[in-house]
């Protein structure tokens, strides 16, 4: 009799004992799948394989002035096929078939985002991109009347890049100044806004 009521009181006991564990256990489950989605979406929203790195030189040519141009990049792919960047910049304007022989550094900074236009399925190596930014100079030279000054750029252009790497790209792009601003010191007034239809010509590299 004794031993029934021990074997009772034992299935009675995990019979109470059983759901409160199931239900621990679930709750655990649970939690820790919130957990890992909640770890994987933060890890999820920022990578640092999407972190892309470079930087690209270029000139620009017309009959009258030249100017040189020197820029490290840093950027971010948005998407795998978006990427926006923000590039410190130096260049170096001068004049040629002109009397006017001072020259002209800058420093300055340039945001721009491009997105290719490939999906990279047909051809792997190549892509062609489309490219808008903003950039920032500010210009000095020895000139007495414009000693310096600042510009403003809105640009948009093409470009097409080449992957020589698993993880480089070559790009070639091709830019214009869609909307442009000067902004003269010394003894020269606001030129306003203007348009340069004589394109820019950038060589970079993109890691990633």
């Amino acid at each position: 009799m004794k031993k029934n009521k021990l074997i009772l009181w034992l299935v009675l006991a995990i019979s109470l004992l059983l759901p409160t564990t199931l239900w621990a256990q679930e709750t655990g489950a649970e939690s820790a799948a919130q957990t890992t989605t909640t770890t994987t979406k933060k890890q999820s929203f920022f990578k640092l394989s999407n972190i892309t790195y470079g930087g690209n030189f270029g000139f620009h040519l017309d009959p009258y002035q030249f100017n040189v141009l020197l820029m490290p990049e840093i950027g971010y792919k948005l998407f795998p096929r978006w990427k926006v960047s923000v590039a410190p910049l130096y260049s170096y304007y001068g004049y040629v078939n002109s009397d006017y022989t001072d020259g002209e550094h800058t420093l300055g900074v340039r945001v721009g985002t491009t997105f290719d236009i490939l999906n990279g399925t047909r051809f792997p190596r190549f892509n062609v991109f489309v490219y808008a930014g903003y950039q920032y100079e500010h210009h000095w030279t020895s000139d007495y009347y414009f000693d310096e000054y600042d510009a403003n750029y809105f640009d948009i252009g093409l470009g097409a890049k080449y992957r020589v790497h698993q993880r480089a790209n070559a790009y070639l792009l091709v830019s214009w100044h869609a909307f442009a601003e000067a902004r003269a010191g010394g003894f020269g007034a606001d030129t306003g806004w203007f348009t340069d239809p004589i394109p820019s010509i950038t060589f970079g590299v993109e890691i990633n």
